[in-house]
């Protein structure tokens, strides 16, 4: 239920200003009554990507493959922590890739920017991919990034070899 409470303890000198003054307050509670008894809808939000299995959507009436192509995520933006790295590496990559490109790239971009400490080894095999630097279980390599669901990851040497 709601409740307002509305005074006016103004002196108003002519009686027009009087009328005109509750003409305003009664705009206000009318617009508040249709809000609160759900006349008035939201705001749509706007789906920017197309969601897997999900219809496209249309506009102007044509469509086709050419749109759907259009309205998919081409690259995405991963944030990649290196071992002993002091802030992540950025990776623009297609969430259609693996786990194992997808260190490849973090390894070659950090070597690129020469980063420090500098790697003993870029070799992506020797390097293994984890959600955080808390998780034991590392990923596996022939996974795709869009099953993951995560855009953060940590990149750490595989056990029995320094890094």
């Amino acid at each position: 239920m709601l409740y307002i409470h509305i005074s006016c303890e103004f002196m108003i000198p002519k009686k027009r200003h009087f009328i005109s003054c509750f003409k305003v307050f009664g705009k206000i509670l009318k617009s508040l009554l249709q809000i609160s008894m759900g006349s008035l809808s939201p705001p749509q939000r706007q789906n920017y990507g197309l969601e897997r299995g999900a219809p496209p959507q249309r506009k102007n009436g044509s469509g086709g493959a050419a749109d759907v192509k259009r309205r998919q995520l081409t690259k995405v933006l991963f944030n990649v922590s290196l071992q002993n790295s002091l802030w992540p590496v950025q990776v623009m990559m297609s969430p259609e890739n693996t786990a194992t490109e997808l260190v490849k790239a973090a390894i070659g971009v950090y070597a690129e920017e020469r980063r420090r400490p500098e790697l003993r080894c870029t070799d992506p095999g020797r390097y293994e991919l984890h959600y955080s630097q808390f998780s034991l279980e590392s990923l596996k390599p022939e996974v795709k990034l869009m099953d993951l669901g995560s855009r953060n990851f940590y990149v750490s040497a595989k056990s029995g070899t320094a890094a």
